[in-house]
């Protein structure tokens, strides 16, 4: 196990937010995860990087590699963190280890602490017990050096487990780690979603794509994810100088996004 006590938690103040969305089991919604935060971030007018840790994955925006098989340097870290308010990483299924490994190297604790900023661990999950197990690891090896945020997203899952009373359940209450339960993407929708091969991940950012329906029905379920989101954990994502500023109008359809 990697030495992650070395770092100390950056709470309070925090000027930056590196952010990062980790379960190395597959399709538990990481990339859609990242979507929405990256709604958040644009409509909150937040300036903002998103990362890939792998040349294979594929998100329809402007991204940096951070390479977690390669391997990346403390430098690059740093560099992506101070060039921008918020870093936010979507660590590919199984690059989570190897990821860690490169990024727990030593003095890089205290750089981030001299540009004053937060680590945020998001770690997405379902009633399944794959996903589940996953998030605990991660969450063991984050919990001294970052905040914790699960997000619970509603999928199909392989080995159902119910959440409620599980181990995974009272480990995330003993580390005090925040939760937020998002609603369901109507079958319906992701049936018409699937029927033009694109994801919920990819739906969100190329809507143009999509029929009048589906668009305004993923639009609906994008708001509420980030006002969910937004309320249980904005001091986790947003840093301090940016949670006061207004939201802007929703790019594709014009519309008020206040909350």
């Amino acid at each position: 196990m990697f030495a992650a006590t070395v770092m100390s938690r950056v709470t309070i103040a925090a000027m930056k937010k590196l952010i990062l969305i980790t379960n190395d089991a597959d399709a538990c919604g990481k990339s859609a995860v990242a979507a929405l935060i990256h709604g958040i971030l644009q409509r909150k007018g937040t300036r903002h990087t998103m990362v890939m840790t792998s040349p294979e994955q594929e998100l329809p925006v402007a991204t940096r590699l951070l390479d977690a098989e390669e391997g990346f340097t403390p430098q690059e870290m740093v560099d992506c963190v101070d060039h921008t308010d918020v870093v936010v990483a979507d660590v590919s299924t199984g690059a989570a280890i190897n990821f860690e490994k490169h990024f727990f190297r030593p003095r890089l604790d205290e750089a981030l602490d001299e540009i004053e900023c937060g680590v945020t661990v998001v770690l997405p999950v379902c009633d399944d017990a794959i996903v589940l197990h996953e998030a605990i690891e991660r969450a063991r090896v984050w919990n001294k050096c970052a905040e914790i945020l699960v997000v619970h997203l509603s999928l199909l899952a392989d080995e159902p487990m119910v959440y409620q009373g599980s181990a995974a359940q009272k480990f995330f209450t003993q580390i005090g780690a925040a939760e937020v339960h998002l609603p369901c993407v109507k079958e319906a929708i992701i049936d018409e979603i699937d029927a033009v091969d694109m994801d919920v991940s990819l739906a969100l950012m190329q809507r143009q794509h999509l029929s009048r329906f589906v668009r305004n029905a993923l639009h609906a379920w994008e708001i509420k994810c980030a006002e969910l989101i937004r309320n249980a954990a904005e001091p986790l994502l947003i840093p301090v100088a940016s949670r006061s500023q207004d939201l802007r109008e929703d790019a594709v359809f014009g519309h008020d996004l206040a909350f």
